[in-house]
């Protein structure tokens, strides 16, 4: 269902020039991810049937394997904010991600549950993991901030064409200017230990007051740090762009798939 049925816009985005910018960069995408989803949700269709939700993309994906997939572990990363803390949680949730194949010998039927970390221990079919091994593993990872040589976001759901490019925008608006991705930490860092319930409450869109109020607060955060940004990164149309998705939506309670919904019922393309 994940590979065939569902559909996404990955962003890509730099890291950052120096330790501390990226650091906050990984904090902030990471709580953002729920926000995204709500704001951008745009699959409430299962093959020509409309379903119960906003966003069905997202919540397919809630249902794989929770140790490949999710929201990085923030706790100790938000008390040390460092390159470090970053580098052994990613490295944990990796090692403790279940094999799905061993590229040497990918016919071999690997157990189930089977780890990585259980591997550097015991051999399988007589095979033990070197480093091009454990890159391979890593390219099999897909949390919702997956950490390369750059930030990629996998949160939103495919935008219709005329807004594809709004949660680009809204995206670096809340990175890329060091003031709003200061404004955006404050914000959502004391609400850390809720991001997996906001998490599962953005397949619904803004149905839960919270989810919506924290979508208004970041939106209008992301507006002001597109705004902030060099001509080099935009222009005043593209900057009227996302006001007025904002104004059309947000400000609305308003997701894409709302639109999906009115289109489909108008032409009879919808069943129930």
């Amino acid at each position: 269902m994940m590979m065939r049925l569902t559909g996404s816009l990955q962003i890509n985005l730099d890291l950052g020039k120096d330790e501390k910018t990226r650091v906050k960069r990984i904090i902030a995408s990471n709580l953002l991810s729920p926000i995204a989803t709500a704001l951008f949700a745009n699959s409430l269709i299962t093959s020509g049937t409309k379903n119960d939700l906003k966003s069905y993309r997202s919540f397919i994906w809630q249902k794989l394997d929770p140790k490949r997939t999710g929201i990085l572990p923030l706790e100790k990363i938000c008390e040390s904010f460092t390159k470090r803390s970053v580098i052994e949680e990613y490295l944990n949730f990796s090692l403790n991600a279940p094999l799905i194949y061993i590229e040497k010998d990918p016919l071999y039927d690997t157990p189930l549950e089977f780890t990585f970390k259980d591997w550097l221990s015991q051999d399988l079919n007589g095979h033990s993991p070197d480093i091009s091994d454990f890159a391979n593993h890593l390219s099999l990872l897909f949390p919702e901030v997956r950490l390369r040589k750059y930030l990629e976001l996998r949160s939103v759901d495919a935008p219709p064409r005329e807004w594809q490019m709004i949660p680009v925008y809204f995206y670096t608006g809340l990175l890329y200017d060091n003031n709003i991705l200061e404004k955006t930490l404050d914000l959502l860092i004391p609400v850390k230990k809720e991001i997996e319930n906001l998490r599962r409450e953005a397949v619904n869109g803004f149905l839960k007051e919270e989810l919506y109020t924290l979508s208004k607060q970041i939106m209008n955060l992301s507006i002001e740090g597109f705004k902030a940004l060099p001509s080099s990164f935009k222009d005043e149309k593209q900057t009227h762009k996302l006001i007025s998705f904002y104004e059309n939506y947000t400000l609305n309670r308003k997701c894409f798939a709302d639109d999906s919904i009115k289109f489909l019922n108008k032409n009879k393309l919808l069943t129930y």
